[in-house]
């Protein structure tokens, strides 16, 4: 079984987060997509994973499999597995994405970063 890591990068790579993130996400996503791009590019058995992940990106198996390679790839080259954890930090910290979907009922906040207080309703406190 692949690093969690690993399998989330995969799925980011094969296609699966472009969908709703950040202009600064997508910028993110796109260096880390070419890092692996290159990467793998040495590597014949990774090419083919990767290759099959970007043309199948709901083929959990496949997605799973380009996880493996790099896996593998972060095993043999230490710097590969820093780079591409903090290209990885990058495009999640870039590419904030907030969904509500089904009924809600009372307040709601989507929100990155907050410093500070939220209230709602009610007198404000001291």
């Amino acid at each position: 079984m692949p690093d969690p890591l690993m399998v989330a990068v995969a799925t980011a790579v094969a296609g699966k987060l472009a969908e709703g993130i950040s202009d600064a996400g997508r910028t993110a996503l796109a260096s880390l997509s070419r890092f692996v791009r290159d990467k793998m590019r040495g590597d014949p058995k990774g090419a083919v994973a990767l290759e099959a992940a970007q043309a199948q990106p709901d083929n959990a198996a496949i997605v799973e499999w380009l996880a493996i390679a790099l896996d593998e790839a972060c095993a043999r080259d230490r710097a590969f597995r820093d780079e591409l954890a903090r290209l990885w930090t990058a495009t999640r910290d870039g590419g904030v994405a907030n969904t509500i979907s089904g009924s809600v009922h009372g307040p709601v906040v989507q929100a990155r970063d907050v410093h500070g207080d939220i209230r709602f309703g009610g007198a404000p406190g001291p």
